[in-house]
């Protein structure tokens, strides 16, 4: 060897050559003689033989002594992780052992394919790593616990994708990998054919010897499994093969719990702002240290301006006023640390929008404290109101035409009683003719407003029963206008009848309120001694009745709107007609009810035609009641 020194002179002789392997030099190795001493070529040769083995020997101690300092590392790195997801708390353990039993979906994705590109990156970097440090041939990562269901997600490297494709579908954790993900047991065998729980390969399966599973935990929860198997270039895993892959195991126990609340976060973050955009009410949120103000589109809708969160509530000066119109000095809103509420508060309030709109809303403001119990803001809610003012408006102009048009009937009769009353002989009255149909045309009109009252609140109630029976149209219609012929003053009434009629399951007393309401209407929208033509024909499977009259017709702006509830046209507003406006909506509600339509014809100055359709279609025998 060429850097070999020898001496050979007088006194003590020596031999020293450097320790080589390689390219690394691992250092000197030296043998000396107190003797003068003559080294053959046999000697050199020996020496560098042993140098050899000196090197190699300390270049194998120095990789033992490398892979304890690794070992040791990766142990203090996974007793940190433990550390740090026991001070995190990412995933209660209540709602983790919920997770573990019905399958642990951590992510709302069923295969691995689905994961997302970070999730998708974690899981193979941490087999891929784990493979590499252990010189395995496959290793895979599964999660679940349950022996019903497969591993989900299954992430399986080493495997041609081919065969991945044939085998099909991911293995359940039973057998010997339910050692290690039910029972969270490491498994390390040399053959694992011959480990008391193995069941088998499935067909197709690559051949499988060696085996390595450590189980993926969370505080005392098995989570799934990290598997290893067979190990290159030796017949079993070693112990510190086992240890370090516990190491990424534990790892991988962490990553699980952080990709949760990624995911976790992520969703309920667009589900949150999902709820923000789409709600129907405006909501707000003022930092209660820096003003700062965010709103929803709803809010900004409400307060007529696109909200700059530094501007605060200042950019909404003079918008929010109290509900006489007042503005609202900052000072008033729920904005500053002094105007935070302890708790919801709620008042009324009306915006008015620089185009002048003014919108009533219902204000509730409640604080948004810390976990520390400190208050970070306020949340404020603006409901509109429009609809319940409109409510009580509609309601008083309700109970305002209830009173009069109550009112001038009891009147009518009161008069004509205490008229008669002073004519009183030997306590008897005589009662004129013409004084008693004034009496019972007040009666009558007031009995209908009683029963127009009742109708409309059973409609709107959705409790209206009908009693129907088959009828004989022809001969009740007939019947209910001799009847009401009194009651219509002058105004002539004529009854055809077109051909053949079929009988109609009709609710008896509901037809005669149809019939008397849109009567009733005709006579009221049509001159003194107007005729009505009241015409019934057979039509479409079932009976037409037509109600027609001379009056002054109706104006096409209104017809849209005649079947509305408290409807009134022009004449009626202007003070010359009575009824509440529910006369024509009762009609329509009890015609539809017995599976009827309605519909109006009408021209200005050439009087109005109401159609009503019944179905005759014969009832079910059970149904059927006394023929009419």
């Amino acid at each position: 060897r060429a850097d070999a020194q020898e001496s050979a002179g007088p006194g003590p002789s020596c031999l020293v050559l450097p320790l080589h392997l390689g390219d690394s030099l691992w250092g000197v190795w030296a043998t000396s003689y107190p003797a003068p001493h003559r080294f053959s070529n046999e000697d050199l040769a020996t020496a560098m033989a042993v140098g050899d083995l000196l090197a190699l020997a300390l270049s194998r101690a120095d990789a033992s002594e490398g892979a304890q300092d690794l070992l040791a590392q990766l142990e203090r790195l996974s007793a940190g992780g433990a550390a740090i997801a026991e001070a995190l708390a990412v995933l209660p353990e209540t709602q983790l052992r919920a997770a573990v039993q019905r399958g642990f979906h951590v992510w709302p994705y069923a295969r691995a394919d689905d994961l997302p590109e970070f999730l998708t990156s974690i899981l193979h970097t941490f087999v891929e790593q784990a493979r590499r440090a252990t010189g395995a041939q496959y290793a895979a990562l599964g999660i679940g616990a349950s022996p019903e269901r497969p591993f989900e997600p299954w992430v399986f490297l080493g495997m041609d994708p081919k065969l991945t494709a044939v085998i099909g579908h991911p293995p359940r954790p039973v057998g010997t990998l339910g050692v290690v993900a039910v029972g969270g047991q490491t498994v390390r065998v040399q053959d694992i054919h011959k480990h008391p729980a193995f069941l088998g390969l499935p067909a197709g399966h690559p051949e499988m010897a060696s085996f390595l599973g450590v189980p993926i935990r969370y505080r005392e929860l098995t989570l799934g499994n990290l598997y290893l198997a067979n190990k290159l270039g030796a017949a079993e895993f070693s112990v510190a093969d086992e240890r370090i892959t516990e190491a990424f195991a534990a790892q991988a126990g962490l990553a699980l719990q952080l990709a949760y609340l990624r995911t976790a976060t992520e969703a309920q973050g667009a589900q949150l702002q999902s709820v923000l955009e789409d709600a129907p009410v405006g909501i707000l949120y003022v930092d209660a240290r820096k003003g700062h103000l965010m709103a929803n589109p709803r809010a900004m809708e409400l307060l007529g301006r696109a909200a700059t969160p530094e501007a605060g509530w200042a950019q909404y000066r003079g918008i929010v006023c109290d509900p006489g119109g007042r503005p609202l000095s900052l000072d008033e809103l729920p904005s500053s640390e002094e105007r935070l509420p302890d708790a919801t508060t709620s008042r009324e309030l009306l915006l008015v929008q620089p185009g002048g709109q003014r919108i009533p809303v219902l204000e509730r403001a409640a604080p948004v404290r810390g976990l520390d119990g400190k208050t970070l803001g306020v949340m404020v809610i603006f409901e509109e109101i429009s609809a319940l003012k409109e409510l009580d408006r509609t309601r008083e102009d309700f109970a305002a035409m209830v009173a009069h048009d109550l009112r001038n009937p009891i009147q009518t009769i009161l008069l004509q009683i205490q008229d008669s009353l002073r004519r009183e002989v030997r306590d008897q009255v005589k009662l004129p003719v013409a004084q008693a149909r004034r009496i019972e045309r007040s009666a009558v009109h007031l009995a209908l407003l009683v029963d127009q009252l009742l109708d409309v609140t059973r409609l709107e109630s959705k409790q209206l029963m009908l009693q129907r029976s088959l009828v004989n149209v022809r001969e009740v219609t007939g019947g209910l206008i001799d009847r009401m012929r009194p009651t219509l003053g002058q105004h002539p009434v004529e009854v055809e009848a077109v051909g053949p009629l079929p009988m109609a399951p009709l609710d008896l007393l509901r037809f005669d309120r149809i019939l008397t309401n849109l009567v009733v209407n005709a006579a009221q929208h049509s001159p003194d001694e107007a005729p009505i033509h009241v015409r019934l024909a057979a039509e479409e499977g079932g009976i037409r009745l037509s109600i027609e009259d001379r009056g002054e017709g109706i104006a096409p702006d209104e017809l849209d709107h005649l079947f509305d509830r408290y409807h009134q046209g022009r004449k009626a507003r202007a003070g010359g007609g009575q009824g509440l406006g529910l006369g024509l909506y009762i009609a329509k509600g009890l015609v539809e009810a017995h599976g009827g339509r309605i519909s109006v014809e009408s021209r200005l100055g050439d009087g109005s035609t109401f159609h009503v359709w019944f179905p005759s279609t014969p009832l079910e025998a059970e149904a059927t009641q006394t023929i009419h």
